[in-house]
C-alpha cells in the first residue's frame, strides 16, 4: 500500500467505527471511514467555503439546526432498534460538518478580530473629525 493510502486508512482505523454495513466501497475496498464521517469531512469542507465567500456568521438557531438531525439519528440507533441508512448518515453528517465548520469560522473571526466581510477583508469604515 503506498503511504498515503496507508496513513489515510491507518487514521480510519484510530477515529472511525469502520462498521462494515456502515461504509462506502470503492472497487470492492471498505472506505477508511464510515458514511457519516465522509458526510462530516465533505461539511466541513463545503462549509468553509461557505464562510470564506460569503462571510456568512452561524447563529445559534442554524447550529441547533444543524447539529440536530445527526443528534437524533445517532440516538434513535442507540436507544432503539432503528438502523440508519447510509444515505441519512452522509446527510446528517454533512449538516453537522457544516455548521461546525461555520462555527470554526466564527471562533476563527472573532479571535483574529476580522470583520464580516467576505473572505477577510476589512470594510472602510468612515473617519470622524471632532
Amino acid at each position: 500500500m503506498n503511504p498515503l493510502a496507508q496513513a489515510i486508512y491507518t487514521t480510519g482505523d484510530a477515529y472511525c467505527n469502520q462498521i462494515s454495513s456502515h461504509s462506502y466501497y470503492l472497487n470492492g475496498n471498505q472506505m477508511p471511514f464510515c458514511s457519516r464521517c465522509e458526510g462530516i469531512f465533505l461539511g466541513l469542507v463545503v462549509g468553509m467555503i461557505i464562510a470564506i465567500i460569503t462571510g456568512y456568521e452561524i447563529t445559534a438557531i442554524v447550529l441547533v439546526l444543524g447539529i440536530t438531525p445527526i443528534a437524533v439519528d445517532g440516538l434513535m440507533q442507540l436507544l432503539t432498534r432503528y438502523v440508519s441508512i447510509n444515505p441519512i448518515r452522509v446527510v446528517t453528517g454533512l449538516l453537522a460538518g457544516i455548521v461546525v465548520s461555520l462555527l470554526i469560522s466564527l471562533f476563527v473571526r472573532e479571535t483574529l478580530g476580522d470583520s464580516k466581510s467576505p473572505a477577510g477583508t476589512k470594510e472602510d469604515k468612515p473617519v470622524r473629525n471632532c
